[in-house]
């Protein structure tokens, strides 16, 4: 059989399975249906079972088991994730398909909902399989009491109420900050309104030659601002992280180069639908950044210097509710790399992805989804060589069942 006939055949088979779940799922009642999101599922928003209550602090036991079948088209470095910064360049016909449990979480969460602890508490806990043999992975590990926060949880950075809703095994959009990491944070709210202020662990992602020495030494500096206006809010945000090292000439005397980042996201509603976008540009951060955090172009050596690579990346994600049950997600992101990006590991240019995703939820703790992924990488012309670009397609079909 050919590969494009293998190909349909792989697509097929997933379509029909999603769409005749789909099928049987209309005759289950939904009532008191709510929504499994991303955001919800991000945040630990949604599940749980009631393990004990000790003095108004709720301890709870949740998480989800998810399954999903990839099918991949072209060759790409990166397997579960989809990250286009992996696709082999120039595209390299290679239909895969792939089996995937790694996502599945549990968590315990304590929260405080009496009077007996006058203060703001919250603990999270929360585990993945994703180390080698399926072992538990730490994701979050996070206190919170009254206005501090110490552990690891989501960067600062990212706003999480505007996660776009879809799988990609947790990872994605290509422009996405996704980073999680120790930190220290301080939160004040203004009514609906939150200000935020965190000193962050970043370890750096950088082009050196193996005779330097390039490491943390001071943390990274992280503040944000959310403003809300009733359903919609937008969120501008900024980062510090210096990059500090020392070279061959001068392996004595450290020296730090200063990243940096803005960025703007929002969430608006429009009508039933939700708008939800993302812009960040900066210099020296692309760790912090989903397709490129194990990718080492925050900063490279340009004539015995370290210099920081530009960076924009941004997406746009339309979220429309067809039923209770049924919604479908639209968007695009885009990653944008400065010039000096030809002299780090991989001579990124530019990464485009496009993202189709199909809901069905026939019962409160249980979805699927199916998803359609477009992925492409672009370099930048090294040594005398011409552009070049590659391509991947990428079809998902995920299960979801929320404890």
């Amino acid at each position: 059989m050919n590969y494009k006939t293998t190909a349909f055949k792989n697509i097929l088979v997933l379509s029909l399975l999603f769409f005749s779940m789909v099928g049987y799922g209309q005759k289950v009642d939904s009532t008191g249906m709510e929504p499994i999101t991303r955001q919800s599922l991000e945040n630990a928003l949604k599940g749980g079972f009631l393990i004990d209550n000790i003095k108004g602090i709720d301890l709870k036991l949740g998480g989800h088991l998810q399954a999903d079948v990839i099918f991949d088209t072209h060759k790409t470095g990166s397997t579960v994730f989809f990250k286009p910064s992996q696709i082999v360049v120039p595209s390299e016909s290679y239909p895969n398909t792939l089996f995937n449990i790694k996502d599945s979480r549990v968590r315990i969460t304590a929260l405080n909902t009496g009077k007996e602890f006058d203060k703001h508490l919250k603990v999270l806990l929360e585990v993945d399989f994703r180390n080698q043999g399926n072992a538990p992975r730490i994701r979050h590990a996070w206190l919170e009491v009254g206005k501090f926060g110490i552990g690891q949880t989501w960067s600062n950075i990212i706003d999480t109420d505007a996660f776009p809703n879809i799988i990609l095994n947790t990872g994605g959009p290509n422009s996405f900050s996704v980073d999680r990491a120790v930190q220290f944070r301080y939160t004040e709210k203004f009514g609906d309104d939150v200000f935020s202020i965190a000193i962050e662990d970043h370890q750096p992602n950088v082009s050196v030659p193996d005779t330097w020495d390039a490491r943390q030494v001071f943390p990274n500096l992280t503040a944000g601002f959310k403003k809300t206006f009733g359903k919609n809010h937008i969120r501008i945000a900024a980062l510090l992280n210096p990059i500090d090292y020392n070279s061959e000439l001068q392996p004595n005397k450290l020296k730090t180069k200063l990243g940096y980042a803005t960025s703007l996201t929002g969430k608006f509603k429009v009508g039933k639908d939700n708008i939800k976008l993302h812009a960040t540009y900066g210099s020296g951060y692309s760790g912090y950044i989903e397709d490129f955090n194990k990718v080492n172009n925050e900063a490279v050596v340009i004539d015995g210097n370290l210099e920081t690579v530009d960076l924009f990346a941004g997406w746009i994600f339309y979220e429309h509710p067809w039923s209770d049950r049924i919604s479908s997600t639209l968007g695009y992101g885009l990653n944008d790399l400065g010039l000096n990006s030809r002299d780090a590991d991989q001579s990124i240019d530019k990464t485009h992805m496009g993202i189709l995703a199909l809901q069905y939820q026939p019962l409160n703790q249980f979805k699927l989804v199916l998803e359609g992924i477009y992925g492409r990488r672009e370099n930048y012309a090294v040594n005398d060589l011409p552009k070049q670009a590659g391509d991947d397609v990428r079809i998902q079909f995920t299960t979801l069942f929320v404890f």
